[in-house]
């Protein structure tokens, strides 16, 4: 796997899982104290936003509480950063993975004129959401499927 892949999915999981990225949330069961609550998860949402520059995404994102973490909007700042270097755009271009992924980004792109009314409206960038997840997660499912599995066939430990 080229670099810009093995970013997306290392970086993201570091950016988003364990580094800093908590909240507080009310009950933690102490008066007048919040509790510290971890990102745990690293949704498709992640993804979409970070590395692909989905604009919906990240509004659904800061819809749904994730800028509240710690130091989440600048884990994903560097994501983003990184993942829109002339490098990591040339990377993800020479796989079947990578090319995989530009055939799906036009799906994160916000439709203007010269599109039909329709599918101008948030409602139709939600769609899109769904369709990119269905396809990045049947990708996803492949690469790991199909992957060389490690194994220790007859080891002596």
């Amino acid at each position: 796997m080229k670099k810009s892949i093995l970013i997306l999915a290392a970086v993201a999981a570091i950016a988003f899982t364990g580094c800093g990225t908590t909240k507080k949330v009310a009950g933690s069961g102490i008066k007048g104290n919040a509790a510290k609550v971890q990102k745990n998860v690293v949704t498709i949402l992640d993804y979409q936003g970070a590395s692909f520059g989905s604009e919906i995404s990240y509004d659904l994102l800061k819809e749904q509480g994730d800028f509240e973490y710690e130091r989440y909007k600048d884990n994903l700042d560097k994501l983003i950063n990184e993942l829109s270097t002339d490098e990591a755009k040339e990377n993800l271009e020479t796989s079947l993975y990578g090319n995989w992924i530009s055939t799906l980004k036009p799906l994160l792109s916000k439709k203007g004129k010269g599109y039909p009314m329709f599918m101008q409206n948030d409602a139709w960038a939600k769609k899109d959401i769904e369709c990119f997840a269905g396809s990045y997660t049947e990708l996803k499912h492949d690469t790991v499927l199909y992957a060389k599995q490690v194994m220790a066939e007859m080891g002596g430990g």
